[in-house]
């Protein structure tokens, strides 16, 4: 099970029925790290360094660095993946719990597509929300809403011969603003992907989440904070532009593309989907 308790202060409320929190377990081992949102109906996206920590943690290698190198192949990952999303306006304040069953990776960009299965009963009956998409860059100067768990806590406990985990998280929005974009690429190594930077505050855990513009659309994917001690300086955010992942190419069952074997991802999206940005 999960607790998450939710920031007061959050006043983007509908970014959260979008949102999951991520964690790895193998045996009694267990590991949380980063958010992913919901795109489409059993299909989320979260930042690929939030996998690459999993891949760390547990079996002790680069995942980014090995699959641009071509060494992955087939190899099985030494952990199970879950995400759990707590619905806090359902009626029973329901816990949404996930299987990770595959993850489509894009190696032009710090974002990666995963496959969500039920896990619990709960989960069988949820109801699928999506929110609009906008590939264009905000511009400078511009409000964006970054929504995130962070803070997780995690304890295995035994009782009746039954092994239960509790998770926790703290869920939380930062609003800031556009400070520079980078159409192509910050740098070379750390940020080599269309991005933009932000003075919100995202604390570690955040990566992944959701960032939304000041007109309610969805506009990137939270990369990396860097952390301020000094509370007269502005906090230094980047959030991944969603365009370049569209060519991500998936290969789990979906009504839009049942006919494909593979598909890129922007093929799940109509114009119904996506406000601006489709002819890029």
């Amino acid at each position: 099970m999960a607790d998450v308790y939710f920031d007061q202060t959050h006043d983007q409320e509908q970014i959260v029925d979008l949102t999951l929190t991520i964690g790895a377990f193998r045996l009694d081992k267990f590991y949380a790290s980063g958010t992913a949102f919901v795109v489409k109906p059993r299909i989320a996206i979260t930042a690929k360094h939030v996998i690459d920590d999993f891949y760390k943690k547990f079996d002790g290698i680069n995942f980014t660095k090995e699959l641009n190198e071509g060494k992955l192949g087939t190899r099985k990952a030494g952990f199970n993946l879950s995400a759990v999303q707590h619905n806090k306006h359902a009626k029973n304040s329901s816990t949404y719990i996930w299987d990770i069953q595959h993850i489509y990776v894009c190696l032009l960009t710090d974002i990666v597509f995963l496959y969500l299965l039920p896990k619990n009963e709960e989960t069988w009956g949820f109801c699928w929300k999506v929110s609009m998409i906008d590939f264009n860059p905000p511009k400078v100067g511009e409000n964006i809403f970054g929504f995130g768990f962070h803070s997780s806590k995690s304890e295995f406990t035994y009782s009746d011969n039954t092994l239960t985990l509790q998770w926790s998280s703290i869920a939380a929005t930062s609003k800031g603003q556009v400070v520079e974009v980078y159409n192509e690429k910050r740098d070379s190594v750390n940020l080599p992907f269309p991005c933009f930077q932000t003075n919100a505050r995202f604390d570690g855990g955040m990566s992944g989440g959701p960032v939304i513009n000041e007109r309610g659309y969805l506009c990137g994917v939270i990369c990396s904070g860097i952390d301020t001690k000094d509370e007269n300086c502005d906090a230094v955010s980047y959030v991944a532009l969603l365009w370049p992942a569209m060519i991500t190419h998936l290969s789990t069952p979906h009504p839009i593309c049942q006919s494909k074997r593979s598909y890129p991802a922007l093929s799940l999206f109509n114009n119904n989907d996506i406000s601006i940005g489709w002819e890029k």
